[in-house]
């Protein structure tokens, strides 16, 4: 596709729009302004209309189709990437949510790929690839934001069971043991070879203050929504009533086990 068939407001927009020959023509200066907007609407209106027409002839572009399964699905991903953003641990891989938008993804883009050439298809297209960048981009947000934390705390990740049934397949394999065995060996190699021996481990936990494993601070604050009436928790002696809609400010290890609940969500 040429690069001059791109218009401002989707491709070939620009250069394919339909003619105004419904356009009143006067030659009163002052309804020049006036017919000119009516002008501009009616082509508006004429590329809008086919090619909404267009969209919902066609099954495979047919605008109901899917809508709502994925729109709950990008909330929810929207959603664990805050969760994931805020929260100082490695949470659960949401592999449903992240491989139904990939399903998703790979078979709109190629119904995008074998749009045609008219001005409808391009425009319809246009805002197809627009929501299909919009969706890619949460999903490189999410797995970015998981491989940080990953590699932040890859030590004690790898040496919990609990923490490692969180990961994805690839994220463990092609993460996790790969970092960690990478991360030691450049150790060994760049200093810890030229110590004594009893000073060479590096996942020595014992008699070790601060310990040479980082883990998350489970202690840090965060800020949470209730997300329905929980009741009574209990925080450092001290009562808080949890109500749908309350926003508070709460130490993470506190709000933990209702996070996993998806009783409240962290922003």
């Amino acid at each position: 596709m040429d690069d001059e068939d791109w218009g401002q407001a989707g491709p070939g927009f620009n250069n394919n729009v339909p003619s105004s020959n419904n356009v009143p023509s006067s030659n009163n200066n002052s309804n020049s302004n006036s017919n000119a907007d009516n002008g501009n609407s009616s082509q508006s209106d004429s590329v809008l209309g086919t090619a909404s027409d267009y969209l919902n002839s066609q099954p495979n572009f047919n605008q109901s189709d899917g809508r709502d399964n994925l729109n709950e699905d990008v909330a929810q991903l929207r959603q664990s990437l805050w969760n994931e953003k805020a929260s100082p641990e490695i949470l659960k891989y949401q592999d449903i949510i992240v491989d139904d938008l990939k399903a998703m993804v790979d078979h709109q883009q190629g119904l995008v790929d074998a749009a045609g050439e008219t001005v409808e298809d391009k425009f319809k297209a246009d805002l197809y690839q627009r929501e299909i960048n919009r969706v890619v981009y949460l999903l490189k947000s999410y797995l970015r934001t998981r491989f940080l934390k990953i590699t932040r705390h890859c030590k004690f990740i790898l040496q919990s069971n609990e923490m490692m049934s969180r990961l994805s397949r690839a994220e463990a394999e092609l993460i996790v043991v790969p970092y960690v065995e990478l991360s030691e060996s450049h150790l060994k190699k760049t200093f810890l070879s030229d110590l004594p021996e009893k000073f060479q481990g590096v996942s020595d936990t014992n008699g070790s203050d601060p310990s040479m494993i980082d883990s998350p601070n489970l202690d840090e604050y965060v800020f949470c929504r209730v997300l329905e009436d929980i009741g009574v928790l209990m925080v450092d002696d001290d009562p808080i009533e949890l109500n749908v809609g309350d926003i508070y400010a709460l130490r993470y290890s506190n709000i933990r086990v209702l996070l996993e609940e998806n009783k409240l969500h962290l922003v």
